[in-house]
C-alpha cells in the first residue's frame, strides 16, 4: 500500500511540474507578444492606428452598410415610399426591378 501511495504522490508531482512548466511557457509567450505590441505602438503609432481602423471598418462594414441603406430608404419591408430609393426605383426601373441589378442587391441586403 505504501508503494502505491508513494507512486501516486510521485505521479502527481510530475504532473504538477509539467502543468506549471506549461503555464510558465504560455505566460512567457504572452509577455513577449505584449512587449512586442507595446514596442510597435511606440515606434509606429499611425501604422497601428491605421490597422485598427481598417479592421474595425471590415468588422463593422455590414452594419454600416445596413445603416446607409436604411437612410436611403431600403428597409426590411421593402422600399420606403418618398425615399431616395423609391424615387430611384421609379426613375430607373419602374415596377419591375431586374434580378441581379444593384438595386435588387441593395434591397436584398437590407432585408437581411
Amino acid at each position: 500500500m505504501g508503494s502505491f501511495v508513494s507512486k501516486t504522490v510521485e505521479i502527481t508531482k510530475t504532473i504538477g511540474k509539467a502543468v506549471l512548466k506549461g503555464v510558465s511557457a504560455v505566460l512567457n509567450v504572452f509577455s513577449t507578444i505584449t512587449n512586442s505590441a507595446v514596442d510597435l505602438i511606440a515606434e509606429a503609432p499611425m501604422l497601428v492606428l491605421s490597422v485598427v481602423v481598417i479592421i474595425a471598418l471590415v468588422a463593422f462594414s455590414s452594419i454600416l452598410l445596413r445603416i446607409l441603406l436604411s437612410l436611403l430608404g431600403f428597409h426590411l419591408g421593402g422600399v420606403s415610399s418618398g425615399s431616395w430609393a423609391a424615387a430611384t426605383q421609379s426613375r430607373q426601373f419602374g415596377a419591375v426591378v431586374p434580378a441581379g441589378s444593384w438595386f435588387s442587391w441593395a434591397q436584398s441586403f437590407a432585408m437581411g
